[in-house]
C-alpha cells in the first residue's frame, strides 16, 4: 500500500473505520486527506470485485465530462464509487445503456440533498445538478472492462467554497453538510437505484428526472460536436436517457453532446 499512498495522498483510518461502520460489510471504504483523483483509486482497489468507495477531502487532478477539469475546493465531498456487474461480459449495447445512469446519479444526489432543506436544485442533462444558476455538483461515469467489470461514479458536490460561478451548499444556501454523512446516504442510496437501473433501465426513472429538468420545453441550443450545433425545443429525454430535441416538424434525439446554457431565456 506505500505506492498507493505515495500516488494518492494521506489516508485517513479513523475516517474509513468510521465510515465502515455505515455501510454493509461485503463493501471497501477508502478515505484520504488529498488525492490526484478518486476515480483513478477506485478503479485499482474496486477490482476486488466488491462495491468500493474512495473519499477525498481534496481532488487535484479532478476531471469532468468531455474531459474538461474539475476544480475542487477543499471543503467538499468528492468520491467515486465502483460497483461490480454481474454477471460479466457486457455487450456493447448494455454498455451503452450504462451510459443513462449519470442520469439516475442526478436524480439520486438532488433527492438526498432535497432531504437536508436544499431547495432551488435542479438538473441539467446529462450530470449536472444546479443550485438556481449555478452548478452545485457533477457526475462522471466509467466503465471499467476486464475479469472484474464494474462502474465507477465519479462525484463531486461543493460543500462550502466554490470555483467562480459556481455554487457551494454553505455559501450559496446557508446550509451546512456533513461530507461524511452525506457521502453514507448518497453512497447507498444510489447502490440501491443501480439494482434497480439493471433490473429496468433509465425508464424506471425517466418522470423523477424530468420533474426535475433544467430547459425543459424550453429552446435550448444542443452543440452534438464541435462542427454541429442544433436549436430547438428540450422535449425530455428517452427511456434511454437520450436528449430530445424538436426541430421543426420532426423530433432528434442524441446520446451524445452538450446542452449550451442560456440563462437569459429561463423564467
Amino acid at each position: 500500500m506505500a505506492a498507493c499512498s505515495d500516488l494518492y495522498g494521506e489516508r485517513e483510518l479513523d475516517v474509513e473505520e468510521r465510515l465502515q461502520g455505515h455501510y454493509p460489510s461485503d463493501w471497501k471504504i477508502y478515505s484520504y486527506r488529498y488525492i490526484s483523483t478518486t476515480m483513478a483509486a477506485a478503479k485499482e482497489f474496486g477490482a476486488e470485485g466488491c462495491p468500493t468507495a474512495v473519499f477525498a477531502k481534496e481532488q487535484r487532478l479532478g476531471r469532468g465530462r468531455l474531459e474538461r477539469k474539475w476544480e475542487s475546493p477543499k471543503e467538499g465531498m468528492m468520491v467515486t464509487f465502483s460497483f461490480p456487474i454481474r454477471p460479466a461480459g457486457v455487450s456493447a449495447d448494455v454498455r451503452r445503456q450504462l451510459a443513462s445512469f449519470s442520469l439516475v446519479c442526478g436524480v439520486t444526489l438532488r433527492d438526498v440533498l432535497v432531504e437536508y432543506g436544499v431547495g432551488k436544485l435542479g438538473l441539467k442533462w446529462p450530470n449536472d445538478v444546479y443550485f438556481g444558476q449555478e452548478k452545485l455538483a457533477g457526475v462522471l461515469l466509467e466503465f471499467v472492462s476486464g475479469e472484474s467489470e464494474r462502474l465507477l461514479v465519479g462525484t463531486g458536490v461543493n460543500l462550502q467554497g466554490a470555483p467562480q460561478g459556481a455554487a457551494s451548499l454553505y455559501d450559496s444556501a446557508g446550509i451546512e453538510v456533513d461530507p461524511e454523512l452525506l457521502g453514507k446516504q448518497y453512497g447507498l442510496q444510489l447502490y440501491e437505484n443501480f439494482a434497480l437501473f439493471q433490473e429496468h433501465g433509465f425508464s424506471h426513472f425517466r418522470e423523477r428526472w424530468h420533474d426535475a429538468a433544467l430547459f425543459l420545453g424550453d429552446e435550448i441550443r444542443f452543440q452534438v460536436d464541435k462542427k454541429d450545433e442544433r436549436r430547438g425545443l428540450f422535449a425530455g429525454v428517452s427511456n434511454d436517457g437520450e436528449v430530445q430535441i424538436e426541430t421543426g416538424d420532426r423530433q432528434e434525439s442524441f446520446s451524445s453532446g452538450d446542452l449550451i446554457i442560456d440563462w437569459s431565456k429561463e423564467g
